[in-house]
């Protein structure tokens, strides 16, 4: 009677194959036997490129009129301002930011590119949500990769103007100014054997307020400056003296150590 009761209670487990199934077959077998349901992958390792498609998409003012050749040529033939004039700087930053757009979008091309030609390493079919999960995450891991590796570009193009700051000065070369104002010379005659030495004396530079009637801050003890930018008008008076005036703040423009510096401020 036990052996009996035993043998009818007994479970037998059979397996069924479907070869190469629908997704909707499958959705089905997997709603119905979520927890036996077994499904090997012929192709353990799927290229991104079959499934999925990136399109990055800059910031706006890559693809403004900011970064134009017509826009450039305008503020290149700009001259004969003063030198904190908006309008001497204007060409040197705005050439800049079409420097870095170009960069971020090379960046971020490559990027992509060696990225679809990676693959989906997995052994079994997966569900649409553990699909959904290591998807996002392998491409929040690329992103953030990719926004690192960029970042890494500007901090060193950041150490490296710092460090240069002192012989690079406020201006740039296509700036009216010229580099004697941040380096001074000395002879030194000794008194022993009477030769001549030459001693070159670096002079901080900084930036002026507003105003321009002095100097606000020290770039070799802070390369943070910033200063507003404004256009100016200069009148002469007499024949040697010049008075300048404040004609237009520029709104969210930032004058600092470097070109490079001003842009990321502003």
């Amino acid at each position: 009677m036990v052996l009996l009761l035993f043998t009818s209670l007994e479970t037998e487990i059979i397996t069924t194959t479907a070869p190469n199934p629908s997704v909707a077959t499958y959705t089905s077998l997997q709603k119905s036997y979520s927890n036996t349901l077994r499904c090997p992958c012929s192709n353990t390792a799927i290229p991104y490129e079959q499934f999925l498609t990136l399109s990055p998409t800059l910031h706006q003012v890559c693809s403004s009129d900011f970064i134009t050749n017509g826009w450039l040529t305008i503020l290149q033939n700009t001259y004969d301002y003063h030198a904190e004039d908006w309008r001497n700087r204007a060409y040197s930053q705005f050439q800049l930011l079409s420097n870095i757009c170009g960069l971020a979008k090379d960046t971020v091309n490559v990027a992509v590119r060696r990225f679809i030609v990676q693959s989906l390493v997995v052994s079994s079919i997966l569900s649409e949500s553990e699909f959904n999960i290591q998807l996002n995450a392998t491409l929040d891991q690329f992103f953030l990769s990719t926004i690192r590796s960029f970042g890494s570009l500007i901090n060193i193009t950041t150490l490296l103007t710092q460090v240069d700051q002192l012989y690079l000065g406020l201006r740039t070369a296509s700036w009216s100014t010229n580099v004697d104002q941040f380096m001074s010379y000395n002879t030194i005659t000794s008194n022993v054997t009477g030769n001549q030495s030459l001693k070159a004396i670096f002079n901080s530079h900084g930036t002026l307020n507003v105003n321009l009637s002095s100097v606000n801050c020290i770039c070799a003890t802070n390369p943070s400056c910033q200063t507003p930018v404004a256009i100016y008008q200069m009148d002469s008076i007499w024949s040697t003296r010049i008075a300048t005036y404040i004609v237009y703040v520029v709104p969210g423009s930032v004058g600092s150590c470097s070109t490079f510096s001003s842009l990321m401020f502003s």
